[in-house]
């Protein structure tokens, strides 16, 4: 019973925390495939685009391999990709730096897409509450601008050449807050 409560609790706090389209995304910084620390304001400028999958979930594994092979056509253009995961190959195991290394080789996946470790919070609050796979856009001025579960990479490459040809979206002011979700 104690389980379950907290398991509502965390989940329900986690969606009353999460950003809205068109929020400010503080800073977050997650472990490397490679060991080092990458951090969202490592690429300001830039559109950051992140996959949420685990290695359990089937489409994930399909989203990734499709991704991996169709990043290219946005080489040389400000955006940033990162695979971002939350657990390995088993549910609630977390991706550890074996997972990591397994992953990338098991896709290809090409240097020009981060593949990262990432805390449930840090899911919970940028990708809210969902299945996976899932997609988030952050623009070029740090605000959440897309979010969608199980989309076609036709829909998120369309918003990311949106963002890359006419820039971040003016919102008006009552839609911009700089909330304070830093939930490390």
């Amino acid at each position: 019973m104690k389980r379950i409560l907290w398991t509502l609790v965390w989940t329900l706090s986690g969606i009353a925390s999460a950003y809205q389209i068109g929020d400010y995304v503080s800073d977050r910084c997650w472990e490397s495939v490679q060991g080092d620390k990458i951090c969202l304001d490592d690429y300001l400028g830039t559109v950051r685009v992140m996959d949420w999958g685990a290695g359990w979930c089937g489409p994930c594994n399909s989203k990734m391999g499709e991704l991996a092979g169709k990043v290219g056509s946005f080489a040389g253009k400000k955006v940033t990709f990162f695979s971002t995961m939350l657990d390995g190959w088993t549910s609630n195991s977390g991706a550890d730096q074996e997972f990591l290394t397994e992953w990338k080789e098991k896709h290809n996946i090409p240097e020009s897409i981060h593949v990262v470790s990432v805390p449930r919070n840090d899911f919970l609050a940028i990708a809210s509450n969902g299945g996976i796979p899932r997609f988030s856009i952050i623009d070029q001025d740090s605000r959440l601008v897309y979010r969608a579960s199980g989309p076609s990479l036709n829909e998120v490459f369309g918003e990311v050449n949106k963002l890359l040809t006419n820039g971040p979206k003016e919102l008006p002011p009552f839609m911009i807050k700089k909330p304070n979700l830093d939930l490390k």
